[in-house]
């Protein structure tokens, strides 16, 4: 028997904020590169934390879901 412990829609949603937190870091930098501002800002927003804690979960021993991220 297998112990579902997080609901595929929970997992999508968590999946999708990891993603627009990534999608609007990329896009910031490139406003700044747009503008000539020299360097890059990347905000903390707990993505490894996010992707360890869904791996844990999901008993993913080969990294699948850091290798999609």
């Amino acid at each position: 028997m297998i112990l579902i412990l997080i609901s595929k829609e929970d997992f999508v949603s968590c999946i999708n904020e990891i993603k627009a937190a990534i999608d609007y870091q990329n896009d910031l930098n490139k406003l700044f590169s747009k503008h000539n501002v020299d360097g890059y800002l990347f905000q903390p927003d707990c993505t490894d934390t996010t992707v360890k804690l869904l791996e844990l979960i999901m008993e993913d021993t080969d990294g699948w879901i850091s290798y999609f991220c």
